[in-house]
């Protein structure tokens, strides 16, 4: 009786774990995160591309819009820093892939910066931003993402 109850447990666990973020593509080639600031000095701007066997980052000084952006890969992370995007990515809160919403809080609007993700679902980009401040419409779920996007960006910004 023990050995059927842990064997339909471990099939309930690995079933649910499958089911993780389906509609998210996991495999998709451009996968970004990281954060923004419009104005500031310095390091403005963090983003972290993730693939299917490597994460690069780009880091840019300066003024930053989203508008005209494009990657520029200013270097490869470790395996470590690649595990850990990886479990970001898969991270990523269903609600910020399902919803039509772009902006959670108000992202740079006080000077704060802000968070953001970019990611494809069926052939087209989507971009979501999060205020770096806990806000009425972020879910405990949007917060404990960009917390995990701060904590990696705080890791390894300078490695």
């Amino acid at each position: 009786m023990k050995k059927i109850l842990s064997l339909t447990l471990l099939f309930c666990l690995i079933a649910l774990n499958s089911c993780e973020n389906e509609g998210f593509p996991s495999e998709a080639e451009n996968i970004l995160f990281g954060s923004f600031a419009g104005h500031c000095f310095g390091n403005c701007f963090n983003a972290f591309q993730v693939d299917s066997s490597k994460v690069q980052s780009h880091d840019a000084e300066g003024h930053f819009t989203f508008d005209q952006y494009e990657f520029q890969p200013t270097r490869t992370l470790d395996k470590a820093a690649f595990t850990e995007a990886r479990a970001i990515v898969k991270g990523i809160p269903s609600e910020l892939i399902d919803s039509k919403i772009e902006s959670y809080g108000c992202p740079d609007c006080a000077d704060q910066g802000g968070y953001f993700v970019f990611f494809e679902t069926d052939g087209s980009r989507q971009m979501v931003i999060i205020d770096t401040a806990d806000t009425n419409d972020q879910s405990e779920d949007i917060i404990r993402f960009k917390n995990n996007i701060r904590d990696f960006i705080d890791k390894y910004r300078d490695q």
